[in-house]
């Protein structure tokens, strides 16, 4: 049966199949934003970023303590593994 397939002819639909496929992706319809107006989306973004991250706020201070999730408790895992030393 490989035999047989390997000696038909090849179909003339393949000899022109890199040209259909290059039409195609030509006439891929254009987008719907133009690539100026992405820039100038994404620049805007980019200054309001930067305006934000400028504003004056609130001071900040210190944390009391070191850890992050509240006061360290003597029975976290650490300590208990710990509590033999």
């Amino acid at each position: 049966m490989l035999a047989r397939l390997a000696s038909a002819p090849v179909p003339a639909e393949l000899a022109r199949i890199d040209a259909v496929v290059l039409e195609r992706i030509t006439a891929r319809p254009a987008p719907m934003f133009g690539y100026a107006a992405l820039a100038g989306a994404a620049f805007l973004a980019l200054l309001t970023g930067v305006a934000g991250g400028m504003w004056p706020g609130s001071p900040q201070h210190a944390p009391e303590t070191l850890t992050p999730f509240g006061p360290s408790s003597p029975l976290a895992p650490s300590t208990l593994l710990a509590s033999n030393q």
